[in-house]
């Protein structure tokens, strides 16, 4: 597991530092590691509140326009929030090829998953 900190000044607060985990994915694991990477991420992004566009292939992502709309629900708002959440996830937690795969998905943790599950 990876601890990544990253440093920012909170303008209203006192706040300096916040933290993610993840399971790093990269060009020298990805053969060999990549189900249990791919389960132990689902299980953090659920520890979270944001494992939905993970793993239920049910659901579909809502576009920032729809979020964003003054007639969206909740759900798509929150729907949308966990992609959000979840894809910069999969960013933080891929490099080399794997990363490539998160970015080809333009936002998108779903097509992420689908894209590096075909690795």
């Amino acid at each position: 597991r990876t601890d990544l900190n990253m440093r920012s000044k909170n303008e209203t607060s006192n706040e300096t530092m916040s933290s993610i985990n993840c399971y790093p994915l990269n060009d020298s694991n990805v053969e060999s590691f990549y189900d249990d990477w791919r389960t132990k991420t689902i299980v953090l992004a659920d520890t979270k509140g944001f494992a939905q566009p993970l793993n239920d292939p049910r659901v579909t992502i809502p576009t920032k326009e729809e979020a964003e709309a003054s007639d969206a629900k909740d759900d798509v708002k929150k729907l949308y929030k966990a992609n959000k959440e979840a894809h910069n996830l999969l960013v933080m937690a891929c490099s080399g090829v794997p990363l490539g795969f998160v970015l080809r998905a333009k936002g998108n943790a779903q097509v992420a998953m689908q894209f590096l599950a075909r690795k």
